[in-house]
Order: structure tokens, then C-alpha cells, then sequence
């Protein structure tokens, strides 16, 4: 079974297997990619907090590798939060074709 994924910075790799350095490019688009793997993990085992982890160092990971402070982030979400509200509503918009 082939494994191509991208793992965490201390993660060993085992016998058959190579760990190699992406060229930046690449790196933020595995990056990206990584963030709907997890999502999706949290989506199967929504009580794992580990999974919920795993997102977040992705996003700090990604917006760090795109030159963005992670608590500028969180400075963001917060005003953010304060302007707009969270998600916890469950509100959903739709709308009707003309």
C-alpha cells in the first residue's frame, strides 16, 4: 500500500518508507489539503479532540508558512466574532432564482 501524505515534523519514518522536505509551493498545498483530511476526520469522530488538534495546527501551520502570525488570526476571528457572531446558530441563508 503506497502512503503519500504529508505528517507532522517529528513523525519517523518506518522501514520501507522516506521522508522528504516539500519545496515551499508544494508544502502550502499539501497544507491545504491536510485541513480537508482533518475536517473530515472530525466530521467521522466528532468527539475526538485530537482531530480538532490536528486542524489547528494546520491553520497555524499555513498561515505561518504564508507570512501570517497566528494570533493576528485570532485577533481577526475575535473582531470577527464581534462584528458578525460565530456559527454556533446553525443559521443558513438561502435564496430563490429569479
Amino acid at each position: 500500500m503506497a502512503i503519500n501524505k504529508l505528517v507532522r515534523d517529528k513523525v519517523k519514518a518506518l522501514p520501507g518508507e522516506v521522508v522528504r522536505v516539500l519545496p515551499l509551493p508544494v508544502h502550502r498545498a499539501m497544507l491545504v489539503n491536510k485541513i480537508y483530511e482533518e475536517a473530515s476526520e472530525i466530521a467521522r469522530t466528532p468527539y475526538d479532540l485530537q482531530e480538532y488538534a490536528d486542524v489547528l495546527a494546520c491553520l497555524i501551520d499555513t498561515a505561518t508558512l504564508n507570512g501570517i502570525a497566528f494570533r493576528d488570526v485570532m485577533e481577526a476571528e475575535v473582531n470577527k466574532r464581534i462584528l458578525k457572531g460565530g456559527f454556533l446558530k446553525g443559521r443558513f441563508i438561502t435564496a430563490r432564482k429569479k
